[in-house]
């Protein structure tokens, strides 16, 4: 009785352990209240990160207006705007634009251009490792970054140094890498469906809520207090928020989940293979359309608030900081609003297919009101048709998060992360040789060029729809309503 009774406890052992392992497993990804230290750390660093951005771009110009003896006596307004009948004035004006518009985007390109090289390694790991140390070495770098930008200010040293601070932060990935911590990790505690959908949106929502914050805090900061403090505190944010991180953010990504490291080609492959690998040779088609539609989204929106910085301090607007600081906070509000609010009412009424198609539309829409405005009060109503505007992007995420499998989520992030870092290439050159050869006969020209490339996302998303076929269309309204179910050819 002995030999027949062992091996059934052992068995039974074994089950038990499983099973335990198992509970242990789920128990982690769970959404928990320890989850909900995400919340602060973004918070921390969205607010430290946008602040640090709106401050970066107004001392560009700053020191380049000190630079060629211009100087005013306003933190913001340059030459050309006190003197509208003074062709020296005019002229000098003109050149502190153009050079202001080139000098951020050596900045911009500082940052995205090594992050193009990151952020097609660096999220992928995230699969072998977890999503934890994504979260340090992006908020590492991003410290960094802003503390040799306060010497800068401090000491004002030329802004190549700036520059060479941007490419430290970009070797990381930087913010790219951040978003790709945050979206993973949100993947991880949320069922496919509309609870990921609305996570996701809030996530966006609560980075443009933040930005809103940043846009305010930074305008009076500096119209008040100089360049400085505000980056300095920027400086301390990010601080707070690693040892946030360390100390307290669970994670969420089990070892009984991860993948094996492989080498940096392997990764490369496997971010790329939901687009390429015969096993998803049938939903190809629907992630190749999805992503593009993405890449223009995020063009047209990763350097709206820089291209719109150099407009409004230029002709005929010559706002100030405090101006600039509260038109952000209103387009970001209104958009994070409708990203945190609205987004369950929407979707109740619509597919988020025929949402992505609405927002883009207003996304246009904006675009082209802002190109035409020549009054203040034309400026202030971008904000209004830019509510919805934002959803795009979240949306367009979401439906391809919905068709990837659990195990390839970092992947698919990382994906995303770096069309995000392409496109933040591509509109930092694009978009400032466009703005810096056109600023003298007609500045919002750039606008123009912008919204015919958010057009290109209707008429993608269109075909998407078009082209989805009666069951792939049901199995999608499945998912979008909460299923956890995903098909795996």
């Amino acid at each position: 009785m002995e030999d027949e009774t062992t091996p059934l406890l052992k068995t039974a052992s074994i089950q038990t352990t499983t099973s335990t392992i198992v509970r242990n497993e789920k128990a982690s990804t769970e959404l928990r209240r320890a989850h909900f230290w995400l919340v602060p750390v973004l918070l921390m660093m969205y607010v430290g990160i946008n602040t640090g951005y709106y401050v970066i771009q107004q001392w560009v110009q700053r020191f380049i207006v000190i630079r060629y003896g211009v100087d005013t006596g306003n933190l913001t307004t340059t030459a050309g705007c006190d003197a509208q009948t003074n062709i020296s004035g005019y002229a000098a004006y003109m050149r502190v634009e153009q050079d202001t518009a080139q000098w951020e985007m050596y900045v911009s390109l500082a940052t995205t251009i090594p992050a193009f090289f990151a952020s097609t390694l660096i999220p992928s790991y995230s699969d072998s490792f977890g999503r934890k140390y994504l979260f340090i070495l992006g908020i590492t770098s991003t410290t960094l970054r802003l503390a040799v930008t306060s010497v800068c200010i401090y000491f004002q040293w030329d802004l190549i140094w700036i520059v060479v601070a941007a490419v430290v932060d970009g070797m990381t990935g930087g913010f790219y890498t951040i978003m790709s911590a945050s979206m993973s990790y949100i993947a991880d505690i949320t069922p496919t469906g509309s609870k990921r959908t609305t996570a996701l949106t809030v996530n966006d929502g609560l980075l443009l809520i933040c930005s809103t914050f940043s846009g305010v805090g930074s305008g009076f900061f500096i119209q008040h207090k100089g360049f400085l403090l505000p980056i300095v505190s920027c400086c301390g944010l990010c601080v707070v928020a690693f040892f946030t991180a360390v100390c307290f953010l669970p994670e969420t990504h089990m070892k009984h989940h991860r993948t094996k490291p492989k080498s940096a080609l392997c990764m490369l492959k496997r971010m790329t293979h939901i687009y390429t690998n015969n096993a998803f040779k049938k939903r190809r088609s629907a992630y190749l359309i999805l992503i593009t539609a993405y890449f223009f989204q995020e063009l047209v929106s990763t350097h709206r608030s820089s291209i719109e910085i150099l407009y409004q301090l230029g002709r005929p607007f010559c706002w100030s900081a405090e101006k600039i600081g509260l038109f952000s906070a209103a387009r970001h509000f209104t958009q994070g609003i409708a990203g945190m609010v609205l987004i369950v009412p929407l979707k109740s009424c619509m597919s988020d297919i025929t949402l992505t198609i609405v927002s883009a539309i207003f996304c246009t829409g904006s675009f082209v009101m802002e190109a035409l405005a020549i009054t203040d009060t034309v400026l202030y109503l971008v904000p209004v048709l830019a509510t919805f505007a934002f959803l795009a992007v979240p949306l367009l995420k979401s439906l391809l998060s919905i068709m990837t499998p659990a195990d390839t989520q970092g992947s698919l992030f990382a994906s995303i992360v770096l069309v995000q870092s392409v496109c933040g290439v591509m509109a930092d050159f694009l978009f400032n040789q466009v703005y810096s050869a056109t600023v003298s006969f007609y500045n919002g020209a750039v606008f123009l060029l912008i919204a015919a490339l958010s057009m290109v996302v209707v008429f993608l998303v269109l075909f998407y729809k078009i082209t989805l076929t009666p069951e792939q269309e049901d199995k999608t309204v499945i998912l979008e309503r909460g299923s956890d179910t995903i098909e795996r050819s």
